[in-house]
């Protein structure tokens, strides 16, 4: 582990449930975000709906209940 991560470790220790919980919702949406404008400007064909749901298939890709479950929804 390097030192800025350690020393990032030992600050988020000293935090709060909830504001740990809020950075972590935090970093969430920022991520949908850049996950979205990445898809739109390689297709902007894409509805709103469709990114959402391509944002939805990158963030989840590694569950495969998740992925079940985005597949059985409408296209």
């Amino acid at each position: 582990m390097s030192p800025v991560e350690e020393q990032y470790r030992r600050e988020i220790a000293t935090w709060s449930g909830a504001r740990r919980v809020e950075r972590s919702a935090g970093l969430l949406s920022e991520m949908r975000e850049m996950l979205a404008k990445k898809i739109k400007a390689r297709e902007p064909q894409l509805t709103a709906a469709q990114v959402e749901r391509r944002v939805a298939e990158c963030l989840y890709r590694s569950d495969r209940e998740a992925q079940r479950l985005l597949s059985s929804l409408d296209p």
